[in-house]
């Protein structure tokens, strides 16, 4: 391989890595010339001379991984992450670097841009009924997002995810009802072509097939925690403190994303229930969801509130017939595999069909 093969534009170089990955893993071929990347990652990365505020403080190193003192190249291979600014950066010498993997991961990690776009669309002519965009950073660290108790991360190369890390805030008003169809978007923006958006990942889910999977988990998760959600209802502006996180595939299995959801109920236009605080005084509840409250709390704007979800609790338990079922969605991640966002970036059919150009580029 000549030298100045690794030299030109992004998506040139991200082709012969594409290729060269291919070649190594998939064909099972020996490849050479990887000091020729690690130039090109001292020339191009390490002597970054773009926008200031566009550094990226972090360099990430992929290396082999050693099991019995024999050296293994597979997908098990880890990463190391230092500070630019370290002493101690592996040097040019350094086998265990695998430097053409290093190149491609800083690469898609630092040069581009990520937009996530959610769009609800109608069965019978596709119709766009709703449609939002958010900026994302890509990151090959792994963390749970549906347990903010869990604080664990750890590096899961090789792939990369891209958190919505304030999701219930980002897509609060986000809903889709019958008849429509849920839709994620993941474009990638070249940073020195901001007109070029590759979509790298998209996946689609029927409202049919999520409201029935709700149904199935709301019902395992019901009982006696059933009344403590309408109460919840009650204090949240009408949404249940039921959340399902559900997983949304990407095409051919390539990627995957997780969506939060969550009933939300018009109360005003549901019966038995008013919005004059004073009549829940003088409602009563059925012998099935009756509690004696006054041993919990002795406060009238307490026994109010519960009064109100019991009866919300009835309807829901007797009456489902009044409404079509509304759920709000909230993209929480989307995870893909390094070299699957590489494959779609040098594809020719990977035009954005949701993000419209436009929507969080400054």
């Amino acid at each position: 391989m000549a030298t100045n093969q690794v030299e030109g534009d992004t998506l040139t170089l991200l082709r012969l890595l594409n290729r060269r990955h291919d070649d190594k893993y998939r064909k099972g071929l020996q490849v050479k010339g990887d000091q020729q990347y690690h130039q090109y990652f001292q020339d191009n990365i390490m002597c970054y001379d773009g926008p200031p505020g566009d550094q990226d403080d972090m360099l990430f190193f992929v290396k082999r991984c050693l099991v019995d003192k024999e050296v293994i190249v597979t997908e098990s291979r880890n990463v190391q992450v230092y500070r630019r600014t370290a002493k101690n950066l592996p040097s040019p010498a350094d086998e265990m670097v695998l430097w053409d993997e290093t190149v491609c991961l800083n690469i898609i990690l630092q040069n581009f841009n990520y937009i996530i776009t959610m769009a609800t669309f109608s069965d019978d002519n596709y119709h766009i009924t709703k449609r939002w965009s958010h900026a994302v950073f890509a990151s090959p660290n792994k963390r749970r997002m549906d347990s903010k108790g869990d604080t664990s991360i750890n590096i899961d190369y090789p792939n990369l995810y891209f958190y919505i890390d304030e999701f219930e805030e980002v897509f609060k008003d986000f809903t889709f009802c019958r008849n429509q169809n849920l839709a994620v978007e993941l474009v990638a923006i070249d940073k020195a072509n901001p007109t070029d958006g590759r979509v790298i990942f998209q996946g689609t889910v029927k409202f049919q097939a999520a409201w029935e999977q709700f149904v199935e988990k709301q019902s395992e998760d019901g009982g006696a925690g059933m009344f403590y959600r309408m109460l919840e209802r009650v204090r949240n502006d009408g949404k249940d403190s039921f959340m399902q996180f559900a997983s949304l595939k990407g095409p051919d299995g390539r990627g995957k994303g997780e969506v939060a959801l969550r009933r939300v109920y018009n109360d005003a236009v549901m019966p038995g229930i008013t919005s004059n605080n004073d009549d829940a005084d003088h409602q009563e509840a059925t012998s099935d969801t009756a509690i004696n409250w006054k041993r919990i709390s002795p406060s009238k704007e307490i026994q109010k509130l519960k009064m109100k979800a019991q009866n919300l609790l009835r309807i829901a338990r007797f009456d489902t017939t009044n409404e079509d079922p509304i759920l709000s969605a909230q993209l929480t991640f989307i995870q893909i595999k390094l070299y699957d966002i590489v494959h779609d970036l040098v594809s020719e059919d990977a035009d954005p069909v949701f993000w419209n150009g436009n929507d969080c580029l400054s």
